[in-house]
């Protein structure tokens, strides 16, 4: 599915064959690059280019990125990606209730929970945590 065009970088959430974690498909004139993103965050990174010597000057790449953090852009990649039925690929990681963020399970500690569940509320450009022996749902607002 077409997500927008931005300079030479024609941008698209695949529907066949994905996987996690969440990406777009970024196809420009000389290769393809994947941008990995969240639904805890609203940052993008480099996933990987192929093939790797045609990847694009950093600055084309942080313009490109400054463009897709757009609410607009950002929102309808989530909700292309969440329709396509992989879901926000948050499951079994660890949730930081101090740093309110996503850690590596090395990095779990007294003040982390495993997810158990996540969703993402498209209408309220949010994403809902279960975690593991609390009651209470974390929201995260995007």
């Amino acid at each position: 599915m077409k997500i927008c065009v931005i300079g030479k970088f024609e941008v698209k959430v695949l529907t066949r064959n994905e996987h996690c974690p969440p990406h777009v498909h970024v196809f420009f004139d000389k290769g393809e690059m994947r941008l990995e993103f969240s639904f805890v965050h609203n940052d993008f990174e480099v996933y990987d280019t192929k093939p790797i010597k045609n990847e694009p000057l950093e600055k084309e790449i942080d313009n490109l990125i400054t463009a897709l953090k757009k609410k607009e852009i950002l929102d309808m990649i989530r909700m292309r990606w969440d329709k396509i039925g992989i879901g926000t690929c948050l499951e079994n990681k660890y949730w930081d209730l101090k740093k309110k963020a996503v850690v590596d399970k090395v990095d779990a500690n007294q003040n982390t929970s495993q997810i158990l569940k996540a969703s993402y509320n498209i209408s309220d450009s949010k994403t809902i945590i279960r975690l593991k022996n609390y009651e209470d749902d974390i929201e995260v607002m995007l």
